[in-house]
C-alpha cells in the first residue's frame, strides 16, 4: 500500500432506518437517520465517518480534492472554517487501514474492552423503571442511566429511589437533567433545583448528575460543583477543546463528555481527553459513535462507555443493520473493534435498503 495518496472524490450517505414503534423525546420520531461520509483515495483506500448535520460531500470535495488523507492536521486546516468532523474521522479510518491497526492502537491503546452503560431516554413510573432496571441486570449490564425531565423533581427522585431499591448496589446508576441546551418544555432548572438534586441522588449513591445547567452557564456550574459532593459531568455539546479548557480551569466540571462529532473529530476529543487527565479529571464520552469506540480504547481516564439503548423505540446504532459485524455487549462490556482503522465494515445491501434521498448540492 502507498503511503502517499490523494483524496479524490468525498461521497455523504443518509440512511433512515424504521423503528419498532414511535419514540418521543422532544418532538415524535418513527425512523432513526445516520448520515454517513465516505472519503474515496487514488489507492482505493476508502474512510468511513459519521457526518454532522448540514454537511456538504460536494463543498468538502472541492476544498480537498487532491490532498494527502494521510497529513489529517494539514488537511483539516485546509478546509478553513468549514472543517468537517466526518471527514476527520474518514481520514483517521483511512490512516488505520494503510498502517494495517485499529485507530486506538495509533493513539497508544490502553485498553481493549469497556464497561457500557445503559443510556435510556423513555421517562417510565417508578415501578416500570425499577422493572426495566433489573432486566438489564439480568442481561449483564452493572450501570444505567436515567433521565430528571418530569416536571417536579421528587418525582424524578422516586423514580431513581425506586431503582436503586430493586438493584441495590448492584448497579451503578447515571442521571442526566438534559440542561445544556433548551428545556423540554416549562422544566427549567435553576442552580437552586440543581444543588437540591445533587444533594438528594448523593444519597441514593448515583455516580453522576450530567447536564444540569445550561452549557454556558460557566459561573453557575462552578458554584454547583463547588457546593456539592456529587460529581458534575457536561460537554456532550461543546465545539472547540478551548471551551473544555475552560471548564476544567473554572472547576464546573468533574467529567467532560465530549460528543466525537460535535467535537470536531477523533484528535480533538483526544486532545480535551487530555486536557481532562491534565486536570486529574474524567473523560467519558457522550453520544458514542463508531469512531468514539476507537477511542475509549486509547483514553485512560475514561471509564465507561454510553450504550444507547432503549428498545424497541431506540435501538443503539451499533445493532443497525449498517454493520456486516454488528457491536454487542457481552457481560457488561464492549469490545473494542480490532479491525484497521474503526474497525468495522459496511452492509451495503442495508445500505441500499435504507439510502434516503441525498440532500440538494452546495452552489
Amino acid at each position: 500500500m502507498k503511503r502517499t495518496m490523494k483524496i479524490t472524490t468525498i461521497e455523504r450517505i443518509d440512511v433512515s432506518i424504521p423503528l419498532e414503534a414511535p419514540f418521543t423525546h422532544g418532538r415524535v420520531t418513527q425512523v432513526s437517520t445516520t448520515s454517513i461520509v465516505l472519503v474515496h483515495t487514488d489507492a482505493g483506500v476508502t474512510g468511513i465517518g459519521n457526518a454532522e448535520q448540514g454537511f456538504k460531500a460536494d463543498l468538502a470535495e472541492r476544498l480537498l480534492w487532491g490532498r494527502n488523507p494521510l497529513e489529517i492536521e494539514a488537511t483539516m486546516a485546509a478546509m478553513g472554517r468549514v472543517r468537517s468532523a466526518g471527514v476527520e474521522i474518514a481520514l483517521w479510518d483511512i490512516v488505520g487501514k494503510v498502517a494495517n491497526q485499529p485507530i486506538h492502537r495509533l493513539l497508544g491503546a490502553c485498553r481493549d474492552r469497556i464497561k457500557a452503560y445503559v443510556s435510556m431516554l423513555s421517562l417510565q413510573p417508578p415501578d416500570e423503571q425499577a422493572r426495566l432496571a433489573v432486566a438489564y441486570l439480568e442481561e449483564g449490564f452493572t450501570a444505567i442511566k436515567l433521565r430528571l425531565h418530569r416536571p417536579r423533581l421528587a418525582d424524578d427522585l422516586a423514580v431513581i429511589r425506586a431503582v436503586r431499591d430493586a438493584v441495590g448496589d448492584d448497579m451503578e446508576i447515571m442521571t442526566d437533567a438534559n440542561q445544556a441546551f433548551m428545556p423540554y418544555g416549562p422544566l427549567h432548572w435553576t442552580l437552586h433545583t440543581a444543588q437540591r438534586a445533587a444533594r438528594a441522588l448523593e444519597r441514593l449513591e448515583v455516580v453522576w448528575l450530567e447536564e444540569p445547567l445550561h452549557q454556558l452557564d460557566t459561573e453557575g456550574h462552578r458554584q454547583l460543583a463547588e457546593s456539592v459532593d456529587m460529581p458534575i459531568a457536561g460537554g456532550e455539546g461543546v465545539t472547540t477543546v478551548e471551551r473544555f479548557h475552560e471548564m476544567l480551569l473554572s472547576g464546573g466540571w468533574d467529567i467532560i463528555q465530549p460528543d466525537v462529532v460535535f467535537a470536531g473529530g477523533i484528535l480533538p476529543t483526544w486532545k480535551a481527553a487530555h486536557l481532562a487527565e491534565a486536570h486529574h479529571k474524567l473523560c467519558i464520552l457522550a453520544h458514542v459513535r463508531w469512531a468514539g469506540l476507537q477511542l475509549l480504547g486509547a483514553i485512560p481516564n475514561c471509564t465507561h462507555f454510553e450504550y444507547m439503548h432503549d428498545p424497541p423505540r431506540l435501538q443503539t446504532m451499533f445493532r443497525r443493520p449498517l454493520l456486516n459485524d454488528p457491536i454487542e455487549i457481552h457481560d457488561g462490556y464492549v469490545q473494542i473493534p480490532q479491525g484497521p482503522g474503526l474497525g468495522i465494515t459496511l452492509n451495503e445491501e442495508a445500505i441500499v435498503t435504507y439510502r434516503a434521498p441525498e440532500p440538494e448540492p452546495w452552489i
